[in-house]
């Protein structure tokens, strides 16, 4: 996909069905657009809307690492393994599908609205127990800071995990004050996708739903504008990093 160049969250592709609304950026399901596949092993970022009655029943994934961000409302989380757990506001749940899984997402309750982000993250190896985990998010350690809510397996910190060398940090900036992350591996990428509020980032004014991607080694200076709040995922750009000889092959449709 091309980088350092904003993508409007009122240009991206939406697709309704019942009481689900989703917002996509990258190919999913019926929408593809050949340059918009993914961003180095960030598979898709979709914000999803759940509004009345209506459920979903299960669908089976493998070899996907999948984390579910509720902004508003609740999710209900359900798999073929008889596992069911509700995911508030305020906590997130990670999915490494592995070996294969068959699960639903639905809204927690008919009455409210859902607001919540669904990103894929490609695994860094093929074929491991599925499993998940709810993680609680403390929300005071956003504040002019990136505070990590998820990060690889590998890493001794407290945040979910996940079976690639990724990074999910979620922050919050002051208006007219500025921070910058710094970068894990300088050849990493970066995507930012702003929950609510205005910030900027190299010159590019960013609002609610905005997404804008990096590939180049440098850091990210983010200055605050409005009160806001946003998503910044580091993942490897290298796809190749599968523990596997055979080629990887990005389905043009899932």
């Amino acid at each position: 996909m091309k980088t350092d160049i904003v993508y409007r969250f009122d240009e991206l592709n939406v697709y309704e069905g019942g009481a689900l609304t989703s917002h996509r950026l990258f190919s999913h399901g019926d929408y593809y657009d050949s340059e918009r596949i993914q961003f180095g092993t960030l598979r898709l970022l979709n914000s999803n809307y759940y509004s009345g009655p209506g459920r979903f029943g299960q669908h089976h994934h493998s070899d996907l690492e999948v984390v579910l961000i509720p902004l508003n409302g609740g999710i209900e989380y359900t798999d073929s393994k008889a596992n069911c757990c509700i995911v508030k506001k305020e906590s997130l749940i990670t999915i490494s599908a592995g070996s294969g899984i068959n699960y639903a997402i639905n809204s927690a309750s008919p009455r409210e609205e859902v607001n919540y982000l669904k990103i894929w993250l490609l695994p860094r190896k093929r074929g491991l127990t599925p499993r998940h985990h709810v993680h609680s998010i403390d929300m005071d350690m956003l504040n002019n800071r990136f505070h990590y809510v998820v990060a690889p397996d590998t890493a001794t910190i407290d945040a979910a995990s996940v079976n690639q060398d990724a990074w999910v940090a979620l922050s919050q900036i002051d208006p007219k004050t500025k921070v910058t992350y710094h970068k894990k591996k300088i050849e990493n990428g970066l995507f930012l996708r702003v929950c609510f509020g205005d910030i900027k980032v190299r010159g590019h004014h960013l609002s609610e739903g905005d997404c804008i991607a990096f590939s180049d080694k440098l850091d990210l200076a983010v200055e605050g504008v409005t009160p806001n709040r946003f998503v910044l995922i580091e993942v490897p750009m290298n796809v190749t990093l599968y523990d596997s000889e055979e080629p990887i092959v990005i389905p043009p449709k899932m």
